[in-house]
């Protein structure tokens, strides 16, 4: 054995060994030095320091306990990271629930389905149901959220129940009550495939309920949908929550910060312009329109049409100032108005009525008085309509918006010309308009000529459907409807879907009808079974005989 060698070995480690230590007590002295310029460097203003055992990575401390990295808290270990800080930010900023039994609706609630088998709720009647009575017991949603929002909500079925018939209700309820029987009804309709559009406010509580109408023992699966449109006061863009908007947040120009009138001010157009009122306004009495938002005004207006037959559908009389635009309606479109008001002198919202000739607005007055319309150009060309803002008394007049819009028809069977269910041959078939979906009715009431001179007359204002025969020269169509319940309906029969209110032939409000082809040549005609009021559909049989 070299026992040289193994000695020098010895000698290499002790060396190694203590050169490590000399080296680790430099390390220790360069850190010790660097804590120090640190903790020199730490003092700012007022002496803030960072303690000498501050830790950077990891649990990073600030004075003693407080960290700022990772569970960051602050001052005795509020945390303000990763978890909410006490005390205010931990509670709920939205409204508080009203009803225990209701189902809490927001801007994050998406597409959800329900089943009308765990309704809760009994309310029997509601404002907008010109008392008619809901036996049965419905679901009831209450709408929360931290600020004001313009809501878009929608309700389908997800499959056909032909045993059961329900209405979809939006109420204004009361802060710090849960009477929904008492609630304001500012909304209602069949199961929509169109969204309900409602403006909410915190301070205004928003409810929605599913109520069955008919044969309430049965239940129902559907589909709620629940959307929020994000809009800003001051963006030049007039929303349902604004009175104007003209593209700042300036007050003292007519419209304030929050997109409101001021006093003595009238404003119009979009991006708003806003002028004092001088109280000697001048009415434009017709205007050309096209999609879009219209603000008007019917202060200084004359009451031109003072009572159109029928009141053009539920209204007897529209005798107010009234404001005509006339619309471009382009082929196979349906027009969409609705309208709101901003100020008002009278008592009431003024209403829309829809005229196919402006010449002849009394006499061809198709739809109905109301604050929302749709209407269907079913020709193959454009076709001009005169639609009327009216008040409902001589004291209605003021600032108003108006809403119009183009939209495609539905694509559902039965729910226009385009759509026409065809029948073929006699027979018996089976029909429902509880679930046409909105818009549910594009026609109105049919044309004057069809009950007396004098412009519409008879309701027809429900969800309605619509089939095809074609008769061959000299053959006769005979038609009879059957309903299941009590809902009021009518039937007529058309020559001609292009202009369907001014091609009546036959109206009953029995549901029957018959109409003999007297020319040599085929020719169709068109059967429409509609809801007598709005909330009137359910189910029904058609009988056809052809002969």
């Amino acid at each position: 054995m070299n026992f040289q060698g193994c000695k020098t070995t010895r000698h290499l480690l002790i060396s190694l060994f203590f050169g490590l230590i000399l080296l680790s007590a430099c390390n220790d002295s360069k850190s010790n030095n660097d804590d120090d310029q640190d903790q020199a460097d730490a003092q700012i203003a007022g002496d803030e320091q960072v303690a000498g055992d501050e830790q950077v990575a990891g649990d990073e401390q600030v004075a003693g306990d407080e960290q700022v990295a990772g569970d960051e808290q602050v001052a005795g270990g509020e945390q303000v990271a990763g978890e909410a800080m006490a005390g205010e930010l931990t509670s709920d900023p939205r409204p508080a629930k009203q009803c225990a039994q209701s189902i809490i609706l927001d801007c994050n609630s998406g597409r959800q389905q329900f089943d009308t088998a765990e309704g809760s709720s009994d309310i029997n009647e509601y404002t907008c149901g010109d008392g008619f009575q809901f036996s049965g017991q419905e679901l009831l949603f209450e709408f929360l959220e931290t600020e004001a929002q313009e809501v878009h909500i929608r309700a389908r079925q997800l499959y056909n129940q032909y045993q059961v018939s329900y209405i979809f209700f939006a109420l204004e309820g009361q802060i710090n009550s849960c009477e929904p029987e008492l609630a304001q009804c500012i909304a209602q309709d069949t199961l929509i495939t169109e969204p309900l559009i409602l403006d909410y406010v915190p301070s205004k509580p928003l409810w929605f309920s599913i109520d069955p109408r008919v044969n309430n023992s049965e239940t129902m699966i559907f589909e709620l949908d629940v959307t929020c449109i994000d809009s800003r006061c001051g963006d030049g863009m007039i929303d349902e929550r604004e009175d104007c908007d003209d593209g700042n947040l300036e007050a003292g120009d007519g419209c304030d910060s929050e997109c409101k009138i001021e006093t003595n001010y009238i404003c119009s157009g979009t991006p708003s312009v806003c002028v004092e009122d001088s109280n000697d306004n001048i009415c434009q009495e017709v205007i050309m329109a096209t999609s879009g938002t219209y603000m008007g005004d019917t202060r200084g207006c004359t009451s031109d049409y003072i009572s159109i037959s029928g009141g053009c559908g539920n209204q007897n009389s529209v005798l107010g100032p009234d404001q005509s635009y006339l619309i471009n309606i382009p082929a196979n479109k349906v027009l969409k108005a609705n309208i709101a008001t901003v100020q008002e002198s009278g008592f009431n919202i003024p209403k829309l009525w829809l005229a196919v000739d402006a010449e002849q607005a009394a006499d061809t007055c198709v739809q109905q008085s109301s604050e929302e319309l749709f209407w269907l150009n079913g020709s193959t060309t454009e076709q001009q309509v005169m639609l009327n803002v009216d008040g409902v008394s001589m004291s209605d007049q003021g600032v108003y918006r108006l809403n119009i819009e183009f939209l495609d028809p539905p694509s559902r069977l039965g729910s226009s010309c385009a759509q026409a269910i065809e029948i073929g041959m006699s027979g018996t078939f089976m029909g429902d308009t509880s679930g046409a979906g909105r818009p549910s009715n594009l026609h109105g009431g049919v044309g004057g000529e069809c009950i007396r001179p004098g412009g519409f007359w008879g309701y027809n204002s429900g969800p309605d459907e619509l089939y095809k025969v074609t008769l061959q020269a000299n053959q006769t169509l005979s038609a009879a409807t059957t309903v299941n319940g009590n809902w009021d309906h009518v039937l007529s029969i058309h020559d001609s879907c292009a202009d369907l209110e001014r091609s009546c032939l036959h109206w009953d409000d029995f549901g029957r009808g018959t109409v003999t082809n007297e020319t040599e040549q085929v020719q169709d005609y068109y059967i429409m079974v509609g809801g007598f009021h709005m909330y009137s559909s359910g189910e029904y049989t058609l009988d056809i005989t052809i002969e």
